[in-house]
């Protein structure tokens, strides 16, 4: 947990001695709170200022049903994404290590494939506003990756609704669905989630905003694998949050979050985590850096003690997620870090670089 810290205060050192130019407009803030800073910025604003900052606010506040005729229309946009990944598993098989349970196991092949995979999203995100400040965000898209070097494919679906609710522009209510699936050549996972969060934004003054939040998430896994030689069962898992988002339109944008999560008899599941964000502008293009631990535990693994004979052991996983994203011409971002998953068993060690390349996406 620590890292997240040292990580979250080194990168806030960089961004301080960097221009906060337009600092309302960042990544990762809330919609709602990012509207609160750019009117209180608009009310303090010079004349030539507020020029520049009210057709922004009113494209906001249409959107949020805040402009006479806004309630009760909606906007849909088709889009296509090109996509280019590197993945560690595009098969979906298993390491190629050895595991130590006292006597050596190693699993069956195939093992995992990695390399370049190239692709194509297409979908559709849109918006209904059924009342002030009241709006469902929705959006579903499917995507197709193949890999040239292993002549293999990754197929993936994607649909996510949320009903978003403020009043008295402090409180929000949002209520979220969401559904994934991802089909690998020896794999799939479908996961599920409903989440409830309830939120509460403060003006601190001085262009100084804050909102808390605190929210329950149910997932629900449903995951197969052709190299199980038993089937796998489904299963869910309670998980409950809560954090702040802070913004200001001189300082950067700061979001700490905190999960404790149910425990899974039988599945290593995250039980606690910690994330931390930080963003800004940095020479005039948006930068942000994400630091996360998590702490994973729950499967029991047999283990040969030459003392003992055959013992349970739980495995326990903890992980460490630093990435850095950048705007570096238009639309176009470039994400760098690196992942880290330190378990006691050696066997489920990870340790990857993440580098990646966010393409803008084409709308209709």
């Amino acid at each position: 947990m620590w890292r997240v810290l040292v990580a979250l205060l080194i990168a806030g050192a960089i961004l301080r001695a960097a221009p906060a130019a337009a600092a309302c407009l960042t990544l990762g803030a809330d919609e709602r709170l990012t509207t609160r800073c750019l009117f209180d910025r608009f009310l303090r604003a010079s004349p030539r200022e507020q020029a520049a900052i009210d057709p922004i606010l009113q494209r906001i506040f249409a959107r949020q049903g805040r402009t006479p005729g806004a309630v009760g229309r909606g906007t849909l946009e088709p889009f296509v994404q090109p996509l280019l990944t590197w993945s560690y598993n595009i098969n979906g098989g298993n390491p190629d290590r050895v595991l130590d349970l006292g006597l050596p196991f190693r699993p069956d092949p195939p093992y995992r494939a990695a390399g370049l995979l190239a692709g194509v999203r297409a979908g559709a995100t849109g918006r209904y506003v059924y009342r002030r400040g009241g709006y469902l965000d929705f959006t579903g898209h499917g995507s197709a990756e193949y890999a040239p070097r292993y002549d293999i494919g990754v197929l993936g679906y994607f649909a996510r609704a949320c009903a978003h609710n403020e009043s008295g522009l402090a409180w929000t209510l949002d209520a979220c669905l969401t559904m994934t699936e991802i089909n690998r050549d020896l794999s799939r996972d479908q996961v599920a989630q409903a989440e409830l969060v309830l939120g509460r934004m403060f003006g601190l003054g001085g262009g100084h905003h804050l909102r808390l939040f605190a929210g329950a998430r149910n997932v629900s896994v449903d995951a197969t694998s052709e190299l199980s030689s038993a089937p796998d069962r489904p299963f869910g898992q309670l998980q409950y949050f809560a954090g702040f988002q802070a913004i200001s339109d001189r300082y950067p944008f700061v979001a700490i979050e905190a999960g404790m999560n149910e425990p899974v008899k039988d599945r290593t599941v995250p039980l606690h985590s910690l994330t931390a964000t930080v963003s800004d502008r940095v020479m005039g293009r948006p930068f942000a850096v994400t630091a996360r631990y998590g702490y994973a535990a729950g499967e029991t693994l047999t283990v040969f003690d030459p003392a003992q004979g055959f013992v349970p052991r739980e495995r326990r996983d903890r992980e460490l997620r630093i990435v850095m994203s950048y705007n570096v011409w238009r639309s176009w971002y470039v994400q760098l870090g690196f992942r880290d998953v330190d378990s006691n068993f050696d066997f489920f060690d990870e340790a990857q670089p993440i580098v990646g390349l966010s393409i803008p996406t084409i709308r209709f």
